[in-house]
């Protein structure tokens, strides 16, 4: 055999005897990886058990349906064919009020002032100093209460709003909570937008029917003045009667319109047209009457309040979880048992490694002796 073979087979044998001797030492100070692993696995059971628990609520939020936007709709079509605009635009309006819904929800404001209210934040802050209240509280809006948009690659358009808490019931009552303060305050900002629309159409055709009140009422005051004027001309003139025919050769055809003459009338025509004008109500143009028949159906409207609905529609109504998100005790006993074990092992290596040198040490002086 070459001497290189030897060297390998020699090197092979080593190996084979150091890694003996390790499963030896470790046989041998068992008992100590045991206690190793014994206190690992206590401290695991400890935090598992000891640990706070999360409990996530789920809820899948997706545009409403048409069936949900019922009387947003007879509202509308009411104005449209008051109006004369087109027909309502069904898809425009679930998609605006949806909109709405997902920028209040994920508006910092917005969640800061729905848990300053609620009882869950309450609860959470009742012994707390200041700070520690407004750490509770921006924990809750950012990390506890997550909104999330669907994936690009998602059939499903669904938006996942989520919260989580110490407890499976109210995770779900304050997720519950959450999303009916944002659909209310997202019905309100459409109905704001509405109001402002149909109270100014409200207001332009009320000041277009008092200004065609206020013509037609300075139009029969000048008219009443002119005849005031021309029967006083004609009792001094001493006209009783209008003489002129219209079916005389040659005559002179006196209109009313026709300020300057009007006197030639005749006292006694002056006097009954006069006491007509005084007694006859106004007669207003179509467009007023045009005017007061919308303002009598849009009127109504300025106080009619919506039914209750929904900016939203579930895909999946908030869940009552049925499992903890974290601690994971199972997983964290295992975890505490396999540390525990290297720890152990690891200790016991080291504690030899640190022993050997001294034992080399202390073999010369043995066989010199």
């Amino acid at each position: 055999m070459t001497q290189s073979a030897l060297q390998y087979a020699s090197s092979r044998n080593d190996d084979e005897i150091d890694l003996l001797e390790l499963f030896r030492l470790l046989w041998q100070k068992k008992i100590v990886i045991l206690a190793f692993v014994v206190a690992a696995t206590l401290l695991a059971l400890a935090y598992a058990f000891t640990a706070a628990e999360k409990w996530t609520s789920v809820a899948y939020v997706r545009a409403p349906r048409v069936e949900q936007l019922k009387a947003y709709l007879e509202q509308r079509r009411a104005l449209a064919r008051v109006t004369g605009n087109k027909p309502v635009d069904i898809a425009a309006l679930s998609n605006k009020l949806f909109n709405d819904f997902i920028q209040l929800s994920v508006t910092e404001q917005v969640k800061h002032a729905f848990f300053l209210g609620s009882p869950y934040y309450k609860s959470q802050t009742q012994d707390a100093e200041e700070q520690s209240s407004r750490s509770v509280l921006q924990r809750l809006a950012d990390k506890d209460l997550q909104i999330k948009a669907p994936g690009k690659n998602e059939i499903s358009p669904s938006y996942t709003l989520s919260f989580t808490a110490a407890k499976a019931g109210d995770a779900q009552r304050v997720l519950t909570a959450y999303i009916d303060a944002v659909n209310k305050q997202a019905l309100a900002l459409v109905d704001r937008e509405f109001g402002d629309s149909l109270n100014a159409g409200v207001l332009s055709r009320q000041a277009e029917a008092s200004d065609i009140e206020f013509q037609v009422e300075h139009a029969r005051k000048r008219y009443i003045a002119d005849l005031e004027a021309a029967l006083s001309t004609a009792r001094n003139a001493g006209i009783k009667e209008y003489t002129v025919g219209q079916h005389l050769p040659g005559s002179a055809v006196i209109e009313l319109r026709n300020v300057d003459r009007l006197f030639m009338l005749g006292e006694k025509y002056l006097s009954a047209e006069l006491a007509t004008a005084n007694d006859s109500p106004l007669l207003f143009p179509p467009r007023y009457y045009e005017l007061t028949r919308e303002l009598q159906m849009l009127e109504p409207m300025l106080e009619y309040q919506a039914a209750p609905s929904d900016s939203y529609s579930y895909q999946l109504a908030p869940t009552l979880p049925l499992s903890r998100e974290a601690p994971k005790r199972s997983l964290i006993v295992v975890l505490g048992v396999i540390l525990g074990g290297m720890l152990g092992c690891g200790w016991v290596l080291v504690t030899a490694a640190l022993r050997r040198p001294k034992l080399q040490d202390t073999k010369p002086q043995g066989a010199a002796a």
